[in-house]
């Protein structure tokens, strides 16, 4: 009778022992899986700064410098995909398309930036200079006609 008990015992202990294992492991892995998301999001970040600062350079005007806001934007893009939370990844897209001269999405993708998830992400002076910025770039959009239409048509009031 003892061996019997003593046999349950052990077999009770190795089950427990393999299920904390499977466990821990479970999420071991999905935690380790959204920091790589976010280790990738940050590069892309970084990419899209970097090359922002260059379309910005005096070198690079024209053509060139709007070739290269554009890859900003396509790397900004790569990076909300992975990481939509993050408010950095939505700004500098929004500069990024502003220096493309497309004020209207660049006003969206500022206001994406002040939304309730993604604005978590932000301090609270750099939600102050985000809000300053979209209330610019708000009435630098509406004093253009074509820009006009194009936020009526977004917004749905309206025609387009």
């Amino acid at each position: 009778m003892e061996i019997l008990v003593t046999l349950v015992m052990v077999v009770l202990g190795l089950g427990l022992l393999w299920a904390v294992k499977m466990l821990g492991s479970t999420v071991a892995g999905r935690t380790r899986a959204r920091g790589a998301s976010r280790s990738q999001a940050r590069r892309h970040f970084v990419n899209a700064a970097q090359l922002l600062a260059k379309s910005r350079s005096p070198g690079n005007a024209g053509a060139v410098g709007r070739k290269i806001a554009r890859e900003a934007v396509a790397e900004a893009d790569a990076a909300i995909l992975l990481d939509p939370k993050d408010a950095a990844l939505h700004i500098v897209k929004s500069l990024a398309l502003q220096q493309l001269g497309r004020p209207a999405a660049a006003l969206r993708s500022l206001t994406t930036a002040l939304t309730k998830p993604a604005s978590r992400s932000l301090s609270p002076s750099e939600r102050a200079e985000a809000l300053a910025k979209r209330a610019s770039k708000s009435s630098l959009c509406w004093s253009s006609w074509c820009c006009r239409q194009d936020l009526t048509a977004i917004s749905g009031h309206g025609k387009p």
